[in-house]
């Protein structure tokens, strides 16, 4: 009975956030286009001024600035205030420039009322179109960048003042560290990079601020965490909205002796997974059945083309290249753009990339031989979540391969893990969090 009321619980909410989402992107369409016009045509100048991918620190994929995705999304934008507002917000579309290319295609949208879209991007729901209409009235691109990168910043504060607050210092270095290896001063070069990041922290001091109250609650923060970034994202660094929320439970609850028995936090892991999996999977799934009964078209089809060349497809990769080798070659890319490779694939920036590696699974190994019992288990489970980063490299082998430049930020929730193993591992911080969380907790 517990179990059949937690299911209706959970489809109850996942429908009233999903509502509440997309009542959100059809008021938006209901901007006028012309009220938005002026900071439009400001936006496609800058980003006609602009390489599609312009390197903004010497060569180095790390410091790729991705014009070409800002110009899509301003595009579908755009294009959602268009016609009837039930349909726009769905038919998601752009006009690619044709022979003149992507940006004076968004040029030429935002200046030609006679210019169709002839682009369909109905895959995604494209939810962060919606907040580009809004801010459209106030600033350009360039300020949207910058007020997306400052709220990043805020959340991610906040987020270090509550584990400070409950004495978790160490927790809140490793994050700290965690971001600066990832130069996440870089998300303020596209729009694109940001969605990600914002929702996750914001899932974050969620999931920091409600954990004592049990696993239920998460439980449904996981479930509306996979909502957001299927609705907001567009396939960038997804799992840290996920992975790095569990990361730092664990360590909160490791450092303080709640952990608990090796059987109930498996279940825990493997409920939060399923829910935050199913609740992404369902909301884009939900979104091509949703375009294929307005248009009265299969947009099913369209869609799992996508999809196949995500994870099988070998555009882009060495020209002939195999989907084995590429499944391989992801995530040493990833960890390439990681340590400041200017290619894909370079020899010393990919050996410091399995260095690390190494080094991860040393910790590990060495960690859980110095530690024991709640400890124990909470280095396995740190060890396995930051391994998951890995798996979707090459389960998504493709899509990481050839955007390596943004899916490499994915790896802060692998190196938060492998910071959080040493965290366990500093003598007497059991006895020291332990104290302060039971302080935390009498003030509470």
């Amino acid at each position: 009975m517990k179990i059949k009321n937690k299911f209706i619980r959970g489809i109850g909410v996942y429908f009233i956030v999903l509502g509440i989402m997309w009542l959100g992107l059809i008021i938006t369409t209901l901007i006028p286009n012309h009220c938005i016009q002026k900071n439009m045509i400001q936006s496609a100048l800058i980003i006609g001024k602009s390489q599609p991918f312009a390197t903004c620190d010497g060569d180095k994929m790390n410091g790729i600035a991705d014009n070409y995705a800002d110009s899509i999304w301003l595009n579908v934008a755009w294009y959602m205030g268009k016609g009837n507002p039930f349909v726009s917000s769905v038919n998601t579309q752009y006009y690619d420039g044709e022979e003149q290319g992507q940006n004076i295609g968004l040029y030429q949208a935002v200046t030609d009322e006679n210019t169709v879209a002839n682009v369909d991007y109905t895959r995604y729901w494209h939810g962060t179109a919606g907040i580009i209409r809004i801010l459209h009235l106030f600033t350009d691109v360039n300020g949207i960048r910058y007020l997306g990168f400052i709220v990043t910043l805020g959340l991610a504060t906040i987020l270090m003042m509550l584990l400070m607050k409950r004495g978790k210092d160490f927790q809140a270095i490793a994050f700290f560290l965690s971001l600066c290896a990832v130069k996440i001063w870089n998300i303020r070069l596209s729009m694109e990079y940001q969605p990600a990041f914002i929702i996750g922290f914001f899932i974050c001091i969620l999931y920091v601020l409600f954990e004592k109250k049990g696993n239920d609650v998460l439980l449904l923060l996981a479930l509306i965490s996979g909502q957001l970034i299927a609705f907001f994202d567009f396939l960038t660094t997804e799992t840290v909205t996920i992975l790095l929320p569990l990361i730092l439970v664990v360590g909160l609850r490791a450092t303080e002796n709640r952990l608990g028995k090796r059987k109930a936090n498996c279940r825990f892991l493997l409920a939060q997974g399923m829910a935050w999996f199913v609740a992404y999977g369902a909301t884009i799934i939900f979104k091509w059945f949703l375009a294929s009964i307005i248009l009265s078209e299969n947009k099913l089809l369209t869609a799992m083309e996508s999809v196949q060349e995500r994870v099988n497809g070998t555009v882009g990769f060495q020209g002939n290249g195999t989907s084995i080798a590429q499944i391989f070659a992801a995530p040493a890319a990833n960890l390439t753009v990681l340590f400041g490779g200017e290619k894909r694939m370079e020899f010393m920036p990919l050996l410091s990339g399995i260095v690390f590696i190494v080094v991860y699974i040393m910790i590990f190994i060495i960690g859980s031989k110095k530690v024991a019992g709640e400890k124990k288990l909470a280095m396995g489970m740190l060890f396995g979540l930051g391994g998951l980063v890995i798996l979707r490299y090459m389960v998504l082998s493709n899509h990481s391969y050839l955007h390596a430049f943004f899916t490499y930020r994915g790896l802060v929730s692998m190196l938060m893990a492998m910071m959080t193993m040493i965290v366990l591992n500093i003598k007497n911080i059991t006895n020291i969090t332990r104290q302060q969380g039971a302080e935390f907790y009498e003030k509470e």
